[in-house]
């Protein structure tokens, strides 16, 4: 089997960042929710794709490498989305979930490139209640002093469970090594969160910055994801004119990794659809 493509765009701080690139037809970018490689997440999901799409599965971490003192901001990371978008040189459509996906929100609101959106439960502050914020925050905490003390799978599988990414029961649809896989960009993660809760302005989610969205929306969600990813997706959709709204049934907030196959013929549908394809 020959080896995948490899795309390279450069942001506006001259940082590289590459992605893979698979399959034939119109170009969709996939963003992972983790600075982690992007095929780790995304790879058995684009598989399901390459027939009908040419899938740019971007890598994030690749500016977290190359960068002695990474600025890990939400407008570093958006900024880095628009130019790995513009890069492809034609129109796109933009495919994130969880952290991705409202970073993706904010990406496609600051460029042309973006034809269509496809989102997994984006993250979405305004729909946090106080419990929430404060779980939050506890788990963040944990995951912290984990990452303090070197135990990297620990602070990765704390993160995926304790947060409601994926429960007890969903963790045997987990791919096997995946924790093990993810843990070296735990760190990363853990202060691109942290660099997120000091950021001062909007978020992609305020109901202004949804209304400015023009382009078309696929939200997609878990059946049984706990209610504040779920009330997201609500949130979301109130805001957007132009939103298609799908639920999978059996899985939670990390439903893309877990169901990938459910997942993608969601997007093939949706994306078929918006880009006129037969």
């Amino acid at each position: 089997m020959s080896e995948p493509l490899v795309h390279q765009a450069v942001a506006d701080d001259g940082i590289t960042i590459v992605g893979r690139v698979e399959g034939q037809g119109p170009p969709l970018v996939v963003v992972p929710a983790t600075p982690s490689d992007g095929a780790l997440e995304w790879g058995p999901l684009a598989r399901h794709l390459t027939a009908h799409f040419t899938c740019y599965v971007m890598d994030r971490s690749s500016r977290a490498r190359d960068a002695a003192e990474p600025d890990l901001s939400p407008e570093r990371m958006m900024g880095d989305i628009v130019s790995f978008v513009e890069s492809v040189g034609e129109p796109v459509g933009l495919v994130g979930s969880s952290w991705s996906g409202m970073l993706s929100l904010g990406a496609a609101r600051r460029t042309a490139a973006v034809s269509a959106l496809g989102l997994w439960e984006p993250l979405v502050i305004e729909a946090a209640s106080e419990q929430d914020q404060a779980r939050f925050d506890q788990v963040l905490e944990e995951v912290g002093q984990l990452v303090d003390q070197g135990r990297l799978v620990d602070a990765t599988r704390t993160w995926h469970v304790a947060s409601g990414i994926v429960t007890e029961e969903q963790l045997a649809g987990t791919p096997d090594g995946f924790f093990e896989a993810a843990a070296p960009a735990m760190a990363i993660q853990y202060q691109e969160f942290r660099e997120a809760g000091q950021s001062p302005g909007p978020t992609p989610t305020e109901p202004s910055e949804l209304a400015a969205l023009t382009v078309p929306l696929l939200l997609m969600h878990g059946a049984e994801s706990v209610p504040v990813f779920v009330n997201g997706v609500d949130h979301v959709a109130e805001h957007v004119t132009d939103t298609t709204v799908r639920s999978i049934p059996d899985v939670g907030h990390g439903g893309w990794v877990v169901a990938p196959g459910a997942v993608a013929q969601e997007l093939a549908d949706f994306f078929i659809a918006r880009l006129d394809l037969p």
